[in-house]
């Protein structure tokens, strides 16, 4: 289990200013990947001009049979993703750009995941997500826009890295091989934890919160910050690195950092928390 270089033609980031650049380009598709309970909502009252509406649940993630399995956003089916891809008129030489309102990613960075991970060659989340783009002056609409022609890209087997609940039992955290965990400090070290049964973390773990990756105004911090970041919390020499959060979702923003910092591609455990403490295994606190 080694950290896999990814080669990525394209940086996973794309700023507000280069994507005004590419508002008449064809080839664009522009998704919003909100999540929250008021998303579609949201969107309906304001969203970027044709943009659209690409929410986690129904696109990103596979509803959710059995928590224990899989945990609480599991990878939806390569059928299920196909018919995405065809309903949101993806094709192989499509320019995918995606944003939510969440710290520039989350949902936007689990949707770079699955549609870099299955294989396209062109995906890009807008740093500093929906308020980036308004504040540079890209049109904004209510109005949802027809859907696109059927697309013909057809995803690929899993590219990325990525580890299940018996690959972590059998090369638990250590020195060589750690584990991040991105949740925020106080549901790390079991203070709190508003969603999932049982708090705490997986022993051995190392937390590192994902929203330390980004500025207040919700930037990703420049590579130098970041590569300090990562240095300081992850002990090197490493042969791997795997990530986690509560549900899979907001370790894609890591990984997607570290791809941005240097196509060092980490192990994303999906099922992550949500499934590990249903499964009466160790768990640790402080």
């Amino acid at each position: 289990m080694e950290n896999i270089r990814f080669d990525i033609p394209i940086s996973p980031l794309i700023s507000a200013q280069e994507l005004l650049t590419l508002k008449s380009s064809p080839d664009v598709i522009l998704m919003d990947a909100r999540s929250s309970k008021d998303a579609e909502n949201n969107y309906n009252q304001q969203h970027l001009a044709n943009a659209l509406f690409a929410p986690l649940e129904y696109c990103w993630s596979a509803p959710v049979m059995n928590a224990r399995e899989g945990g609480r956003h599991p990878l939806p089916t390569f059928s299920d993703l196909q018919k995405t891809a065809e309903k949101l008129g993806i094709h192989p030489n499509s320019k995918i750009v995606i944003y939510d309102d969440q710290n520039s990613a989350m949902a936007a960075a689990r949707a770079w995941w699955v549609l870099t991970s299955a294989g396209h060659p062109s995906v890009q989340v807008i740093n500093g997500g929906l308020s980036a783009a308004i504040k540079v002056g890209y049109p904004v609409e209510s109005q949802t826009p027809p859907l696109p022609p059927p697309g013909s890209w057809i995803p690929t087997p899993w590219k990325l890295p990525r580890v299940e609940l018996k690959d972590m039992l059998e090369n638990p955290p250590s020195l060589l091989h750690p584990v991040i965990d991105v949740r925020d400090a106080d549901r790390y070290r079991g203070e709190r934890e508003p969603i999932d049964p049982i708090a705490g973390h997986i022993p051995g773990a190392i937390n590192l919160p994902y929203t330390e990756l980004f500025t207040e105004e919700g930037y990703f911090h420049s590579k130098d910050i970041l590569k300090n970041k990562m240095n300081n919390t992850i002990p090197h020499p490493v042969d791997s690195v795997r990530v986690h959060c509560g549900s899979g979702v907001t370790a894609a923003v890591m990984v997607l950092a570290f791809a941005y910092l240097n196509n060092t591609i980490p192990h994303l455990y999906v099922g992550s928390w949500g499934e590990w403490c249903r499964n009466d295994l160790p768990m640790a606190t402080r």
